[in-house]
């Protein structure tokens, strides 16, 4: 008797199931909340050890939970056409030949210096969500750096991690991300 190997299911079954997970757990895990005031600045807060528990909230039912998707999609929209419009223009250049003739470009200037090649893409993409808050839009870019440092003798851990270095470096001391710097001056009562 063969033994079958174990198979990761599809993509599409592991969120199906992240889904009737949630709105099942909506029956188990007690609704609550808690109460807030409003300050002398106008400002709405937690009032702390204030949480108790809300009968009254319904639980998802299937059809609601069902309906998340859908929302969630309209919710995200503009990311999801962006992903779309950018793995496009991938497909496109990859088709044409000029992304590999891009490449093989600058790993014929930069190839033997890995260091100034990755340091240059982590700085793109710090500069990146530094200033306008990407993140999610760096996905497309992947293939081209896990192709780019295939090409130079690392892995592919090494490109998601010139993308996540990056990323990080870049969010986290954002210097006019809208998504960061707003909210924060919000939060301490600056106007922005």
């Amino acid at each position: 008797m063969t033994k079958r190997k174990f198979k990761v299911p599809h993509t599409l079954v592991i969120l199906f199931s992240m889904v009737l997970l949630a709105q099942i757990l909506t029956y188990v895990i007690p609704a609550g909340s808690f109460d807030r005031v409003e300050t002398e600045t106008g400002r709405m807060q937690v009032v702390p050890g204030s949480f108790h528990l809300t009968p009254d909230v319904p639980t998802v039912s299937p059809f609601a939970s069902l309906m998340a998707i859908p929302k969630g999609f309209s919710g995200a929209h503009e990311i999801i056409f962006f992903v779309f419009i950018i793995g496009g223009l991938f497909a496109v250049l990859r088709a044409t030949g000029s992304l590999e003739a891009g490449m093989a470009t600058l790993l014929r200037r930069w190839g033997n210096q890995p260091f100034w090649l990755i340091a240059g893409a982590m700085t793109l993409f710090a500069f990146g969500s530094s200033t306008v808050g990407f993140g999610e839009e760096y996905y497309p870019f992947v293939p081209v750096l896990v192709s780019m440092c295939l090409a130079m003798g690392y892995d592919r851990l090494t490109a998601i991690g010139i993308i996540m270095v990056g990323y990080g470096a870049g969010y986290g001391p954002a210097i006019i991300n809208p998504f960061t710097t707003l909210i924060a001056q919000d939060i301490a009562g600056l106007e922005p």
